[in-house]
């Protein structure tokens, strides 16, 4: 039986120009790509069925929480979403796991990587302050952590900017843990029982992977929202 082989880390592939390739560099590019060809297809032959029924969802959501403003936001959440969601089921995909070169797995979940979960909190992150600047002005916006009109708001500003910032970290952390706990579950059900007994958690996280994308984008949304609202 081969050994059962798990790495925290991403894996290096190959180097260009001193940088590291690493796998979930490499799985990233791939989600990219299968993004853009949604697109192009949707151009050329119409939106598909399923991606139209998301649409309508999100817009839903979108409306509810920004009004007249929904379709300022629209597009990040649906982006964020299927991202993140191609990005957790492509670690899921049977035989990916399977593939190496140059002795190492070639793909890798981005999800399962805390470069790329960083990286996505940091686009919520810095989408939210944008948009608050956009609806309320640099000042109404920085009025949501230190107002000098409230001696209490004055006092706690700073923990409030320090907290703004921890959602960068919520953002990365809560993705990563729940993506690669499920893949290193999926693993060493597989390595142990290989046959019947990893179907059940199979499909337990092909839902953990699109919960997980809904709650990322549900929660940037609400965000969004709070940002962008006058206290």
């Amino acid at each position: 039986m081969a050994a059962l082989h798990i790495s925290i880390a991403a894996e290096p592939l190959f180097n260009i120009y001193g940088f590291a390739v690493t796998n979930s560099l490499v799985t990233t590019w791939v989600v990219m790509a299968v993004l853009i060809l949604i697109g192009v297809y949707s151009k050329m032959f119409g939106t598909p069925r399923v991606l139209k029924i998301l649409m309508t969802f999100f817009w839903s959501l979108c409306k509810d929480a920004m009004g007249e403003h929904a379709s300022m936001v629209f597009p990040l959440i649906m982006t964020i979403f299927i991202f993140v969601a191609l990005s957790n089921l492509v670690g899921l995909i049977p035989g990916v796991g399977s593939i190496s070169f140059n002795g190492v797995h070639l793909f890798r979940s981005p999800s399962a990587d805390l470069s790329t979960t960083l990286a996505l909190g940091i686009v919520a992150f810095t989408s939210i302050q944008v948009m608050s600047v956009m609806r309320l002005g640099a000042g109404g916006s920085m009025a949501r952590f230190i107002s000098i009109k409230n001696p209490m708001s004055f006092a706690i500003g700073p923990l409030e900017i320090v907290l703004e910032f921890a959602k960068i970290f919520s953002f990365g952390f809560r993705l990563l843990g729940n993506v690669f706990a499920g893949e290193v579950l999926l693993a060493v059900m597989t390595y142990l029982v290989p046959l019947a007994l990893p179907a059940p958690f199979y499909g337990l996280e092909v839902a953990v992977s699109i919960i997980q994308a809904f709650i990322f984008a549900l929660l940037t949304l609400i965000f969004i929202s709070i940002a962008t609202t006058s206290h």
